[in-house]
């Protein structure tokens, strides 16, 4: 994968209609939270943020350290009581640090975690279509838009500390761009899971949505 790359989680949310935190949504027995964090590791993230509500930030730490080795990509957990998601990927990109870059390699994997991680070749793909200089792309699978973006750090420098005017929301900033965020067709059905409420997780795994209970 490209050098370079940072991952952001966007996990602040309350989860008052899926009856409980999406992160501690079991797939397989494996946490969605755990799950997004292997999938950053694996394709070579250097660090991980990841934004939650403050009550999760605690479980989120101890839940993210199962997954630690010597060299793995460190962990950073944000808490967020912004009202809104930019507010959220606001923290998350500060969280980060360093200026904005235009440096080519400096890319950012931004994902909900209401999601499933895609597969490594649709990451490929995307970070391929950004070689010839565009600043973000994401996928579509069956003629639909889908999950997660990537972006050059320089598309995101509205949200860092003291910007004016406020940040939009991801998917406002991503259509301002206009052509320089590309669509990425991929086969990859994973793109448009979107689990929002306990029917979407039945349809997906076939039972209703168990989560992990430690406190």
């Amino acid at each position: 994968m490209a050098p370079g790359l940072d991952a952001i989680v966007l996990a602040a949310g309350t989860g008052r209609r899926m009856g409980g935190a999406k992160g501690r949504i079991l797939i397989g027995g494996v946490s969605l939270a755990r799950r997004h964090l292997r999938e950053a590791r694996v394709v070579g993230c250097r660090r991980v943020v990841i934004v939650a509500s403050p009550e999760e930030c605690a479980w989120l730490t101890r839940e993210c350290a199962l997954d630690a080795t010597e060299g793995a990509a460190p962990v950073i957990v944000v808490s967020s009581s912004a009202p809104d998601q930019a507010g959220s990927l606001a923290l998350a990109v500060q969280a980060l640090g360093g200026p904005p870059s235009t440096a080519l390699g400096e890319f950012v994997l931004i994902t909900p975690i209401d999601t499933l991680p895609v597969s490594t070749a649709t990451l490929a793909s995307l970070l391929d279509a950004l070689a010839a200089g565009a600043l973000a792309a994401t996928p579509t699978c069956e003629g639909r838009g889908g999950h997660p973006a990537i972006l050059r750090r320089a598309a995101l420098a509205r949200y860092r500390r003291g910007s004016a005017p406020p940040a939009p929301p991801l998917r406002e900033l991503l259509t301002s761009l206009g052509p320089l965020r590309v669509r990425v067709p991929v086969d990859d059905p994973d793109v448009l899971t979107d689990l929002d409420t306990p029917e979407d997780v039945t349809r997906l795994t076939g039972a209703p949505p168990r989560f992990c209970s430690e406190v």
